[in-house]
């Protein structure tokens, strides 16, 4: 599963980095996933000329496990887009196993659960304004800590806001923007792909619903 269709994974169990917010809370708050915690969200976008509307993704942990002083989370993912054009609706499915981890420098990302790949969507301990190379080609920045996000879920205060911005070799930059509410987690996901002015995909995801433990 690609990192934009991911969330970031840990445990609520877990004590890593400063008190962010106040009133007690972990870095590790933002990030809730306990066995069977799941995250409903609506997704809409545009690809060219085409129109994405009434997509929907459930993610959900199917898999824990603990080594060498860090936790592996195996996130299960499904769903559907539905893209419209001017004579066509296609219905396209969504789906993959997806595998993140999880210690006290942060959180990082894999496309699958082989873990060849990664990339490093935290680090600890969050400060606003920080910023990192998330991977060799990805660029990463705490853009705020106190943000209020409203999304059909409800309204989440103190939410965190982390932006991270690709440039291919194609010249086509693409910027991640994800919200995490504390004992939540990722709440709102917002993706633009441009290549100088000219808008090539932009998908956002907003949840739906969840269940966190």
């Amino acid at each position: 599963m690609k990192k934009t269709a991911a969330v970031l994974a840990a445990f609520l169990t877990l004590s890593c980095g400063s008190d962010p917010a106040g009133g007690g809370m972990e870095d590790s708050d933002y990030f809730p996933h306990g066995m069977a915690s799941y995250w409903d969200y609506e997704r809409n976008g545009t690809v060219g000329d085409q129109f994405v509307a009434h997509g929907s993704r459930l993610t959900t942990v199917t898999g824990l496990a603990e080594t060498g002083g860090s936790d592996l989370v195996e996130l299960t993912t499904a769903g559907t887009d539905t893209i419209f054009t001017d004579t066509l609706q296609i219905v396209t499915p969504l789906g993959g196993v997806s595998a993140f981890r999880i210690d006290g420098y942060g959180v990082w990302s894999y496309t699958d659960t082989l873990m060849t790949d990664s990339l490093q969507l935290a680090r600890f301990p969050l400060t606003e304004g920080d910023t990192w190379a998330a991977s060799p080609d990805v660029a990463a920045e705490v853009v705020s800590m106190e943000e209020t996000v409203t999304v059909p879920d409800g309204t989440f205060e103190n939410v965190l806001h982390i932006s991270t911005t690709e440039v291919d070799t194609l010249g086509n930059q693409t910027v991640d923007d994800y919200w995490y509410a504390p004992g939540v987690g990722l709440v709102s996901h917002g993706k633009i792909m441009q290549n100088g002015p000219l808008v090539l995909y932009e998908l956002s995801e907003d949840l739906a619903g969840h269940l966190t433990f």
